[in-house]
């Protein structure tokens, strides 16, 4: 800041880059009003007024039928096929049935400045909202300010060169191919489905189920043949074991197996 002007010399996308329906230059004027905030020269109601036509939304591909599944009665002429894309907002009105965020999800456009005023479908019940519908979308202002106001975890400090935290390892666990969907997470928020944890008790619990399992069993709970093979092999080796959480949850109730 020089003389009580804000030049931006670089400007990071970080943590916006995700939401559509925003330029770099938009993006650049961001940091520019954040930093006059910070510096005094620019109140909230001004940011607010400013960002208060601009709503938060994120493009996320049709990679998974769950996904697909919440289209079921607005896709019946099959228009939204496996891999297309889809709009999706952040939740912050809450469904009083569910008690969940209730989070907008409809068939992307170009033209996102009529995305809040269009019928979307929650992507967490499949329901159909038509009215008022602008009022579901988050507004980009409120999000701009939970970023600013948001500690770095990573960083000891809160103003000018900040210092890395160290860190100090006490434990160490392993999280199941669940969790590699963070394209999903990032844009939806993480849930109980997202990953697995594994202790090492857990492993050695799934191994020896694994070891004892017959075809009958697999095919019961979802493996074929050729997995079930395959986990018995990896077992004998003494290599890792991930499964699915739906496939473990099926194993305790199977199996008798206790996590």
């Amino acid at each position: 800041m020089v003389d009580n002007k804000i030049n931006i010399l670089k400007h990071s996308s970080h943590g916006l880059g995700g939401l559509i329906g925003i330029s770099e230059d938009e993006i650049t004027q961001i940091w520019h009003d954040f930093l006059s905030y910070h510096y005094g020269t620019l109140s909230k109601e001004a940011i607010e007024h400013r960002y208060a036509n601009k709503f938060v939304m994120g493009k996320l591909a049709l990679t998974s039928p769950f996904i697909m599944q919440r289209f079921r009665r607005t896709n019946k002429d099959k228009q939204l096929k496996p891999f297309n894309f889809v709009i999706v907002g952040i939740g912050h009105k809450i469904d009083p049935s569910t008690k969940e965020p209730i989070i907008p999800l409809l068939a992307y456009t170009k033209d996102t400045d009529i995305v809040p005023f269009t019928r979307f479908t929650d992507y967490k019940t499949g329901k159909e909202y038509t009215d008022n519908t602008k009022f579901y979308w988050k507004q980009l202002a409120e999000f701009l300010f939970a970023y600013a106001d948001h500690n770095d975890g990573k960083y000891d400090g809160k103003l000018g060169e900040l210092k890395r935290k160290q860190v100090v390892i006490n434990d160490i666990e392993h999280i199941g191919k669940e969790s590699n969907n963070l394209e999903e997470s990032e844009v939806i928020g993480v849930s109980d489905n997202d990953y697995v944890v594994y202790d090492n008790k857990t492993e050695q619990k799934i191994a020896d189920v694994i070891k004892s399992m017959t075809t009958k069993d697999a095919r019961h709970i979802g493996l074929s043949k050729r997995h079930l093979f395959r986990l018995k092999k990896k077992v004998k080796q003494g290599k890792g074991i991930v499964l699915k959480k739906k496939t473990i949850n099926k194993l305790k109730y199977t199996m008798r197996f206790n996590a």
